[in-house]
């Protein structure tokens, strides 16, 4: 997977996705993130259906080589730490914008 997991192309890529495990005897489905450079809610909740379809399978999903900005969104989700923060969908996603934005920029001045 390359670039961004968003509302924009968060669907298509859940539907592909699920479609491979619906159509098969896969237990473990790897997803190679190293590229994604970007996820939004949009994006978590794509990965939770294709992850909840593997689970009633008994399989499951695993995300390889997850670049720090993909990681720190996931474990935030992961955490719960987000809910009930936020009144919207969409102050979520600008919430987890601001924080991959700002992680992005910490990287690149401790490598300045």
């Amino acid at each position: 997977m390359t670039g961004s997991i968003t509302e924009r192309n968060a669907d298509d890529i859940s539907q592909f996705l699920c479609d491979m495990v619906s159509g098969g005897v896969v237990k473990t489905l790897e997803l190679d993130v190293s590229a994604v450079s970007y996820i939004d809610s949009f994006g978590i909740t794509a990965l939770d259906r294709v992850m909840n379809l593997l689970q009633q399978k008994n399989g499951r999903l695993v995300l390889s080589k997850c670049g720090p900005v993909v990681k720190k969104i996931i474990d935030i989700v992961k955490s719960g730490a987000h809910r009930g923060v936020f009144a919207s969908r969409s102050e979520l996603d600008k919430y987890l914008y601001s924080l991959q934005s700002a992680f992005i920029s910490t990287q690149v001045d401790a490598t300045a």
